[in-house]
C-alpha cells in the first residue's frame, strides 16, 4: 500500500512538471530579462560611443606628433590659426564644439581639400622653407588619418584661437593649446547621469608652449591625466 501511494505521488509530480512553467515563474523570468536588457543596451551604447572618441583622439594625437616632427625637420614654426576658418563661413569660438571637418580636418567628404583652414599659414611657412626639398602639403595635418568613420561620431573644440608649434630647441611659447574631443551623443538620455552631466568622457590633448603633447580627460576645465 505504501509503495502504491509513493508511485501515485511520483506520477502526480511528473504530470505537474509536464505542465511547464507557472504564470508566476514566467512573470519573474520576463522581469529579469527586461531588467538585464534595460541595463545592457545603454551600457553597450556608451561603450561603443566612447570607443569612437578614444580612437579619434589617438588619430589627432598622432597628427600633432607628426607636425612636431616636421617642425624639427624643416627648422620652421607652424602657426595653427583657427580664425582662418571664418573665411569658410565658420565663426570660431574657443571651447565651442564643431564637426571635425570644420575645425581640424582638411579633407572633405567628397575627397577635396578645404580652403581657408587652420593650417594655411603653417603650410605657407613650410613651403617657403622647403624650396629645394620635396614637400607635400598633405603632410601637414592635425589628424593623422582624415575621413574616418569616427569623425562623424565626435565633436571637437579648441581652447585657443591660435597656437605656434616651434622647432625643438627654440624658445618656447607662452600659450598652450588644448583640443577637446567628445561624442556627438554625449548628452543623449542613455549617456547622461541624473544631474544631466554625461557619463561619457571628454578626451583632451594639451600641447604646451615647448611642444610637449599630453593626453587626458577634460574635467573641471582642465586636461587631467587618464
Amino acid at each position: 500500500m505504501r509503495l502504491l501511494l509513493h508511485d501515485m505521488a511520483l506520477m502526480r509530480q511528473l504530470r505537474e512538471r509536464d505542465q511547464g512553467f507557472s504564470l508566476l515563474e514566467m512573470i519573474v523570468a520576463v522581469v529579469i530579462v527586461g531588467m538585464t536588457t534595460a541595463w545592457a543596451i545603454p551600457e553597450f551604447q556608451r561603450g561603443t560611443a566612447q570607443s569612437k572618441v578614444d580612437r579619434y583622439t589617438k588619430n589627432v594625437e598622432s597628427g600633432l606628433f607628426g607636425i612636431r616632427a616636421l617642425m624639427g625637420a624643416y627648422k620652421e614654426s607652424c602657426e595653427i590659426n583657427f580664425n582662418s576658418t571664418s573665411e569658410s563661413g565658420i565663426s570660431f569660438e574657443t571651447s565651442k564644439f564643431y564637426q571635425p571637418s570644420e575645425l581640424l580636418e582638411v579633407k572633405q567628404d567628397d575627397g577635396s581639400r578645404r580652403d581657408n583652414h587652420a593650417l594655411d599659414d603653417c603650410i605657407k611657412e613650410i613651403q617657403a622653407r622647403a624650396i629645394n626639398q620635396d614637400f607635400n602639403p598633405e603632410q601637414i595635418r592635425m589628424v593623422q588619418l582624415e575621413g574616418t568613420r569616427e569623425r562623424n561620431a565626435v565633436e571637437v573644440a579648441s581652447t585657443s584661437a591660435s597656437f605656434s608649434f616651434t622647432p625643438p630647441g627654440t624658445t618656447a611659447n607662452d600659450n598652450d593649446m588644448t583640443i577637446l574631443i567628445r561624442s556627438t551623443e554625449a548628452l543623449k538620455p542613455w549617456a547622461t547621469k541624473g544631474d544631466g552631466s554625461s557619463r561619457l568622457v571628454t578626451r583632451c590633448l594639451e600641447v604646451t608652449g615647448n611642444g610637449q603633447i599630453f593626453s587626458g580627460q577634460w574635467r573641471d576645465s582642465q586636461c587631467r591625466e587618464n
